[in-house]
């Protein structure tokens, strides 16, 4: 999102396009990816890198997503994976 990661990494994911000119929530691309549409097995293509990292990164929350703080974003996202492991 913020061009940190290495190359070998930014080039097996892709940003969102909203293509929409409605600003629906449905809608809201924003700090989203694209999962590639390739049909992959469930034991072991789900978990490459390229299919798991769009689908984990679009499930974490909005606000989340939009942190341009990196040591902010970490300390949430820690916080964020407590709360949803312990049920708190």
């Amino acid at each position: 999102m913020h061009g940190l990661a290495p190359e070998y990494l930014k080039d097996l994911i892709d940003m969102k396009q909203n293509n929409t000119t409605y600003s629906l929530r449905s809608n809201d691309s924003s700090f989203k990816l694209n999962a590639p549409s390739i049909k992959t097995f469930k034991t072991l293509g789900d978990r490459c890198f390229m299919i798991a990292a769009p689908k984990l990164w679009n499930a974490l929350p909005q606000e989340l997503r939009e942190e341009p703080n990196m040591d902010i974003f970490k300390r949430r996202l820690k916080t964020y994976l407590f709360k949803k492991h312990f049920n708190c």
